[in-house]
């Protein structure tokens, strides 16, 4: 008898540890926000994308990886300037820390968009998924402004 109740016991506190941590899972990706998603339109077969991303947590997340149906090839850049010449690298991840709103734009942070499908056309909109590390799945439709759009209009 006692080993059936310390059993049943060990049931529920096991099944109450998954129910808290998924309701916490859940409260997490409702605190990350990710509005603003804009393009330029395409002149080859690369493009970039840019997004805003807000955390109204109290928590850091990273945002991990980024895909498209658009692109065969999608990933995180930074663009920065050395030695008087403009560079750009692959970044792993991004920290959004709580509170942070976090702006990706042109010559900085973007979504880059590397053998497009077909060209991004003025007009047109296609979906990206953002993935984070706590939040889970964003999922955002862009929006494609001019080629040299410097912000969504």
């Amino acid at each position: 008898m006692p080993q059936t109740m310390n059993r049943r016991l060990f049931q529920g506190v096991v099944v109450g540890a998954l129910l808290a941590t998924a309701s916490l899972g859940n409260a997490r990706a409702d605190e990350l926000a990710v509005d603003a998603a804009w393009t330029r339109a395409s002149v080859g077969r690369t493009g970039a994308a840019f997004v805003t991303m807000s955390n109204h947590g109290s928590a850091s997340d990273r945002l991990v990886g980024v895909a498209s149906p658009v692109a065969a090839n999608v990933m995180v850049h930074r663009s920065f300037e050395e030695n008087g010449s403009m560079k750009m690298e692959h970044v792993a991840a991004v920290a959004v820390e709580p509170g942070q709103r976090l702006e990706m734009a042109p010559g900085g942070l973007h979504i880059m968009l590397m053998n497009l499908k077909q060209p991004l056309k003025k007009g047109d909109q296609f979906p990206l998924s953002l993935q984070f590390e706590r939040g889970g799945t964003k999922e955002v439709t862009a929006t494609v402004y001019g080629p040299g759009a410097m912000e969504p209009k």
